[in-house]
């Protein structure tokens, strides 16, 4: 089978955060099981832009083939994308376009539609309320003119019953499918490795070796509720005297915001903040620390809370994502985001065997979600369109 994807931005361009591990994810598993996967994509990875050969399809792994076409905005707009999609889908079974709101994802649509392709349309969460709040006129106008008259031509691949929700509210009756996103499994999650604490040293010039270590991951943006998390260690920061927090990303313009609200609650001591993180880095990242929490006011999957589980951390997430099945696992707390309720469930997790409840979310994780298990839900649901 020969897969098309159109996506504004692709791996390895980071600064966009967890879609793009996930797609890459996605898609080498789908590569390495014998499919040919053509991606054409833009070279812009938040200010700055890949360093990879640009307008040519190079392999970067078995069977899967990028083109960095070059960009001339922020959001990965590139005008040669726009006069290649046609050759670079016109040989494909199945045309899979990332994002709405992207001319070269409009114009792959379309493209689709003439040529007469299978198509699916894959969110990644622009269909949520909070999503759609900036620029609301014009989306909701961009979806009413372009999207809405060919919505039965449409199918779309969602990752959450959450999303399906969110789906429906503008799109009733949809063609959907749901599949999760995945996680790629790395000699790190077979190995039983005792926690180095001494590892965060390259980072934070302090003896963290006894301490208690909460960690987050995500892009500095006021959606990741840093804010609310930050506040409710102000909470119990007295009753335990021996915790702090590590949160590493990409900065997306609230990074100063929050380390000045760090500095005004004297939480100097407790709370770093670090920039954004490599793929190996974010494995021992995760591996040293105890807890993971991230108070997010949105998220239609958020592939970082299943990193950590699968890495043996229990979990924290709020009620804005669709990880309510870390409840009935007894890996972590679904709660609403605030202060209050985050600074409650983390004393609660730490008062509990929390090393027992890292275990079962990483047998959850690696059960569930492995990349491999994921792809091969993935052909089964598209090889049923052809």
């Amino acid at each position: 089978m020969k897969i098309f994807v159109s996506s504004p931005t692709f791996y390895p361009a980071t600064f966009y955060g967890g879609p793009i591990f996930s797609t890459y994810n996605l898609f080498l598993a789908i590569a390495g099981m014998g499919n040919e996967v053509y991606v054409s994509t833009s070279d812009r990875n938040g200010d700055a832009y890949l360093d990879l050969e640009k307008n040519k399809f190079i392999e970067i792994n078995k069977n899967l083939f990028v083109k960095y076409y070059g960009s001339s905005s922020h959001r990965g707009f590139a005008l040669k994308m726009l006069w290649g999609l046609l050759e670079d889908m016109k040989s494909s079974d199945i045309a899979y376009i990332i994002s709405l709101f992207s001319p070269s994802s409009l114009y792959a649509f379309f493209i689709g539609l003439i040529i007469r392709k299978k198509i699916i349309i894959s969110p990644r969460g622009q269909l949520y309320e909070f999503s759609l709040q900036k620029n609301k006129i014009l989306k909701r106008l961009w979806l009413w003119l372009f999207v809405k008259p060919f919505q039965k031509r449409i199918n779309w691949h969602i990752t959450s019953i959450n999303e399906k929700v969110e789906l429906e509210k503008i799109f009733n009756k949809s063609n959907s499918f749901l599949v999760p996103n995945s996680i790629s499994i790395t000699k790190l999650h077979s190995n039983h490795l005792l926690k180095d604490k001494t590892y965060y040293n390259k980072f934070i010039p302090k003896d963290l070796t006894n301490k208690k270590i909460v960690v987050s991951l995500g892009r500095y943006h006021y959606k990741k509720g840093f804010d609310v998390l930050i506040d409710a260690l102000t909470m119990i920061s007295e009753k335990q005297n021996n915790l702090v927090l590590i949160i590493a990303g990409s900065d997306h313009g609230y990074k100063e915001f929050l380390s000045n609200k760090i500095s005004q609650l004297n939480l100097t001591e407790k709370v770093f903040l670090l920039d954004e993180i490599n793929e190996r880095e974010k494995e021992l990242f995760l591996i040293n620390a105890d807890l993971f929490v991230l108070p997010s006011s949105s998220e239609s999957f958020g592939i970082v809370y299943l990193e950590a589980m699968s890495y043996g951390l229990p979990v924290i997430a709020s009620k804005n994502t669709p990880w309510e099945e870390i409840e009935k696992v007894g890996c972590g707390k679904w709660i609403d985001d605030k202060p209050e309720l985050v600074a409650k469930a983390i004393e609660g997790i730490f008062s509990s065997d929390h090393v027992e409840m890292g275990k079962k979310g990483k047998e959850y994780a690696l059960k569930n979600f492995s990349d491999n298990q994921v792809a091969k839900k993935f052909l089964k649901e598209i090889k049923a369109l052809l």
